[in-house]
């Protein structure tokens, strides 16, 4: 079936995936770079106990994240605490939640220049 593209969508091209994946490191380095080692207010200490014990969070209890988590911290439990491994995890879905918006601004026609200062980057 060959491929229907609308006039008003910029398709993307290597350079387009290669600003986004420099996007995406930079968001997670910072935040690596500054996220909490331990527990902190409100949900993290229990969604840290939730990921070392596979337990249940709070409604709506989270499962993917519940799943992903435990998997994520106990592949990192000999190197950090399951709160640190908690907390990257969830730097590195909001660091592809950067990649993503990247991607969607400059789908959306906005100039590479835009995307990087719609991503906060």
């Amino acid at each position: 079936m060959p491929r229907v593209s609308h006039p008003s969508v910029t398709p993307l091209d290597r350079q387009d995936l290669l600003q986004a994946g420099g996007a995406v490191l930079l968001a997670l380095g910072l935040y690596a770079l500054t996220c909490a080692r331990t527990v902190h207010v409100g949900d993290s200490p229990e969604l840290a106990t939730v990921a070392a014990t596979l337990g249940v969070a709070h409604p709506p209890g989270y499962a993917l994240y519940t799943l992903l988590s435990c998997a994520w911290v106990s592949l990192l439990s000999a190197a950090l605490e399951p709160a640190h491994a908690a907390n990257l995890l969830s730097g590195l879905f909001a660091a592809a939640g950067v990649g993503l918006f990247w991607l969607l601004s400059r789908r959306l026609g906005l100039a590479r220049a835009a995307c990087w200062a719609s991503t906060g980057c």
